[in-house]
Formats: structure tokens, C-alpha cells, sequence
């Protein structure tokens, strides 16, 4: 979900402002970082009042719980509202940090996040065992998380920016791109779901968990295997413009 709502936002910030700090343009890279923020803080409000506000139609579709298991149901997708927006705004920090190519202390922020949380969920649910519990403790860790990246990435951005303005073609430009790459992202996200479907229905759920384990790890491989890649997008981006 996150994935799908950031609609490219994230790579879009590191792309473009990268292109304007290797010209020196401290007023456009200050409307980029003003137009894709604006994007995702737009996104990031839809996606929060659309979870917290459809929470209860959320639990009206499992009519075979009790009412108490619905009513934690509606409490955890009213919380993950505010987890999912806080991890959207988290992205487009990260964009800022991978522009001014700040991978060590991004990376370590990302590892450090995973593995406390990872930690902090599994003492909630030796301690209490309810889902809302682990969403809250999401959403504090989230608020975290996000209060670090704005630390640092208000410290990189720190004298880069010029004048606040809006520039319409600049936020065509970027429209143009977010689209493609939101377009990229749907087809993964729908290539890595469905298929799973099709085997469970063709070849049962025992097998559906096999498949599931094996493309499980696949999808790890591809992600380590795409980070030693991450510093060629502000550099391409950059030497097209230096």
C-alpha cells in the first residue's frame, strides 16, 4: 500500500533534486523539494483518513468474527491509517538523503528501524498479543523514525534551498515521471500477489506455502542485490546535468 500511494515520489525527489544540486540551483531544487512534498503530504493525508474513516466498513466484511474480534479488527486499520502516513512522509526524506547520496547513515537508520522494530513487536505480543498493540507500537516507532530522518535530512538540506516558489512545468515534469514510475511499481506489486493466487488455486494451499516461502526469498535476494545500484540514480541523474 505505502509502496503504491508514494506513486514514484520518493525516486522523483532524489532524480530531480539531484539534477539541480549539480547545476547549482538552489530555487529549483527548493520547488522540487516543495512539489513532490506536497505530494506525498497529500497522499499521505488520503491514505490516513481513507484507512481510519473505512475502518468500520474494513470490519463489516468479515461477518464470521465476533463483535470483539471486529472491534479490534476496526481499531488496528484505524491505527494503520497513521502508521502508513507516517511511513509515506518517511519516504520522502530518504529521496533527500539518496540525492545528496547520504547512504551510510540512511542504511543505518533503515537497518536500525528493522530490526527495533522486529524487537519491539515481538515483546508486544508476549505482553499483550493483540494486533492494535502492534500497530500502535508501529505508530510510535514510525513517529521516531520520522522525527530522525527529519534531523538529519533538515540538516543535509541546510542552506541548499533558495526561495519556496511553484513552477508548473517543473510539476508536469515530475507528474510525468512519478507516473511511469508508479505504473512500474503496480505491475511488480501485481506480479507478486497474483501469482500467488493462481497457484493456490491450481495447485492447493500446501503448495500455494512452498511457493510462497521460495518467492519469499527470492524477493530478498532482489532487494540486497538492488542496493549496491542505489548511488547510480543521483549520479546519472547529476552528470546529466554537470
Amino acid at each position: 500500500l505505502v509502496i503504491l500511494l508514494e506513486g514514484g515520489l520518493s525516486v522523483a525527489t532524489t532524480v530531480f533534486l539531484s539534477r539541480e544540486l549539480a547545476r547549482g540551483d538552489r530555487a529549483g531544487a527548493s520547488a522540487t523539494f516543495l512539489i513532490t512534498g506536497g505530494g506525498i503530504g497529500i497522499m499521505a493525508l488520503v491514505a490516513a483518513l481513507m484507512l481510519m474513516m473505512g475502518s468500520d466498513i474494513f470490519g463489516a466484511r468479515f461477518p464470521g468474527l465476533t463483535d470483539a474480534e471486529r472491534r479490534l479488527a476496526v481499531m488496528a486499520v484505524w491505527w494503520s491509517g497513521i502508521a502508513v502516513a507516517l511511513r509515506l512522509v518517511q519516504q520522502l526524506l530518504v529521496g533527500v538523503e539518496q540525492a545528496f547520496q547520504r547512504y551510510g547513515p540512511m542504511n543505518a537508520i533503515t537497518t536500525t528501524n528493522a530490526v527495533l522494530t522486529s524487537v519491539v513487536l515481538l515483546l508486544v505480543v508476549w505482553r499483550e498479543g493483540t494486533v492494535v498493540g502492534m500497530m500502535q507500537a508501529q505508530c510510535v516507532l514510525g513517529a521516531l523514525v520520522l522525527l530522525v530522518h527529519w534531523g538529519y535530512g533538515g540538516r543535509v538540506l541546510k542552506g541548499k534551498l533558495g526561495r519556496c516558489s511553484f513552477e508548473r512545468s517543473r510539476a508536469r515534469d515530475i507528474f510525468r515521471f512519478c507516473l511511469m514510475s508508479w505504473g512500474v511499481s503496480l505491475g511488480s506489486r501485481l506480479f507478486t500477489l497474483f501469482d500467488r493466487f493462481v497457484v493456490g488455486a491450481l495447485l492447493g494451499t500446501a503448495a500455494l506455502g512452498v511457493y510462497g516461502a521460495i518467492a519469499g526469498i527470492a524477493a530478498q535476494i532482489n532487494a540486497l542485490s538492488a542496493l549496491p545500484s542505489q548511488p547510480l540514480v543521483p549520479s546519472v541523474a547529476a552528470a546529466r546535468e554537470a
